[in-house]
């Protein structure tokens, strides 16, 4: 995808000045900017990284099973498609996670600051922001169809996240499923260096 960089970019973009934005945009009243980052229920941050953890594990696994169930021929035509979307982090080794770090923050804070304007704008109903949250980023991720779908899953738990937690929690929960999903092919990388 030759606007990755472009994206990456609006991405750390997004994760520094999000929050900002939503202080200035409260008028800095504590209660939403608080809302905004720890949530309704400040303690879900505690259990984020584990939350992480248990969606980096089912992620491999559904996608490894939706990955043996794909035509080889098929998987072979988007094996350059896959490889770009993990290339940026693995290649750069540990520094590669903080990257993917910073730029899942920059993920988590605009579905966070669309969620919330949703939720206090617009009124949206929970199930209308669950849907919301789930499907914002299907059609921009630079991956085939069908690892999508998986992703489906990660997406439904960050909303839910978010929504209890805050900011904070589903950045915590998405950077730490990333980084059990990416380490062995960081290590593997290193490997073969």
């Amino acid at each position: 995808m030759k606007y990755r960089g472009i994206y990456f970019s609006f991405l750390i973009i997004a994760a520094i000045s999000i929050p900002l934005h939503v202080w200035l945009l409260t008028d800095g009243k504590k209660h939403y900017f608080e809302e905004f980052l720890v949530g309704a229920y400040p303690y879900v941050v505690a259990i984020s990284p584990l939350v992480g953890l248990l969606l980096g594990l089912l992620d491999v696994r559904l996608s490894s099973i939706v990955l043996r169930r794909i035509d080889e021929a098929v998987l072979e035509l988007d094996a350059p498609q896959i490889l770009e979307a993990q290339s940026p982090y693995i290649s750069k080794g540990i520094v590669g996670l903080g990257l993917n770090a910073l730029y899942v923050l920059g993920e988590e804070s605009i579905r966070g600051v669309i969620l919330f304007y949703s939720k206090y704008l617009f009124k949206l109903s929970t199930l209308s922001l669950l849907l919301t949250g789930t499907f914002l980023f299907f059609f921009v991720r630079a991956l085939p169809w069908y690892l999508r779908l998986v992703k489906l899953i990660d997406d439904f738990v960050l909303t839910v996240l978010f929504l209890m937690g805050g900011v904070l929690s589903a950045w915590i929960a998405h950077a730490v499923m990333n980084a059990y999903i990416l380490w062995p092919l960081v290590k593997h990388e290193q490997i073969n260096v």
